[in-house]
């Protein structure tokens, strides 16, 4: 696991989230909402590998991503056939992203003391 506060950890708690989104399709008996759970379970796997990989400029489109993201799905808690304990445990993971993600792309630059 990558440090907390980085790019490469936001990746890796991103594509956890993605990953998480995958059984949604079959816990909602195929429901529409569950194939637009698989949509965004491939979008966040694609975007954590850039990530990983130190992509800065991905980092401020994930940031308003999961904003998004959180937003929708605590929208949806109760009100979906996708289980109320999936959604919650997405929007967790979704909230560590969130908190990485902002950790390392508004860290202060270190600056010489004189």
């Amino acid at each position: 696991m990558a440090p907390f506060g980085t790019l490469k950890a936001a990746g890796q708690f991103l594509f956890l989230s993605g990953i998480l989104h995958i059984p949604a399709l079959f816990l909602s008996g195929f429901a529409p909402v569950g194939w637009f759970m698989m949509g965004v379970a491939v979008f966040y796997i694609a975007v954590s590998a850039g990530l990983t990989r130190g992509l800065r400029w991905l980092g401020y489109v994930a940031f308003v991503c999961m904003l998004g993201g959180m937003a929708g799905a605590y929208m949806q808690v109760g009100t979906i056939p996708v289980p109320d304990w999936l959604i919650w445990t997405i929007i967790a993971v979704d909230a560590l992203v969130l908190i990485n993600l902002f950790v390392a792309l508004w860290r202060p630059k270190d600056s010489a003391i004189i």
